[in-house]
């Protein structure tokens, strides 16, 4: 599985696994991938699918779980879903950019720079601008995965700023569900992701299955036990599957 959007076995759009590509050509190359990876590998059918789906395929087949939204908080947000009949969709390409934020200085989606973009909220980089509005300096760490782990340890310490920042997030969670539940039928929700490492991320499940219920809607929330089996799991059933 690829940490991009997939549209028709091409990766698309842009992200940290291809930070290193920096004329056109080669992150033209990028979108040929399938193929390149056939002919090094020698493997006559070579098919790509993207983080979010893989989990969602994994739901549905490991996990009897069909019209499964699968979400995963990180460096971006990574989204699939899977329907009735237990099929990913090539025409849900990029749920990142459903818009969450409507406000005057909405953070922007950072390759399409969609203002108010699902990718900004539902991922860790809303958990720095939160930090940085309410005077959290976390500066001098250079590393972002690193800047999530301080703020989750702020989390464990009882420091009030990073339980409302942490809360936030779960808030977001909940309002994309109820979001997608109206474009999309969804009976379950799987998610994965850093942002819900540690006991802040029991804080955002928490909040985000709270906010469901208050709002009257009947949807589980859950999160496999072991997150990059899901998904090495749902890319090798997708690629048994064949065309």
């Amino acid at each position: 599985s690829f940490n991009l959007a997939v549209a028709n076995g091409r990766p698309t759009g842009s992200g940290p696994v291809v930070e290193g590509l920096k004329n056109v050509e080669e992150l033209e190359k990028r979108k040929g991938i399938a193929a390149i990876l056939s002919d090094e590998l020698g493997i006559e059918n070579v098919r790509i699918l993207n983080d979010g789906d893989a989990l969602a395929l994994w739901a549905a087949v490991r996990g009897n779980a069909p019209q499964t939204l699968a979400l995963a908080l990180g460096t971006g947000l990574a989204g699939g879903y899977s329907d009735q009949a237990r099929r990913v969709r090539d025409y849900l390409t990029e749920m990142g950019n459903v818009v969450l934020g409507v406000e005057a200085g909405a953070l922007k989606h950072s390759f399409s720079k969609t203002p108010g973009a699902a990718q900004m909220y539902l991922s860790q980089r809303i958990t720095f601008k939160l930090a940085e509005d309410l005077g959290i300096d976390l500066s001098g760490i250079k590393e972002e995965a690193e800047k999530l782990k301080e703020l989750q340890k702020l989390y464990e310490q009882g420091d009030e700023r990073a339980k409302e920042i942490f809360g936030r997030v779960g808030y977001y969670v909940g309002e994309y569900i109820i979001y997608m539940q109206g474009v999309l039928p969804i009976e379950h929700v799987y998610l994965a992701g850093r942002v819900l490492d540690k006991d802040s991320g029991q804080y955002v499940l928490e909040v985000a299955k709270k906010h469901l219920v208050q709002r009257n809607v009947g949807i589980a929330i859950r999160v496999p036990p072991d997150v990059e089996f899901a998904q090495a799991e749902g890319a090798a059933i997708f690629a048994a599957a064949g065309e």
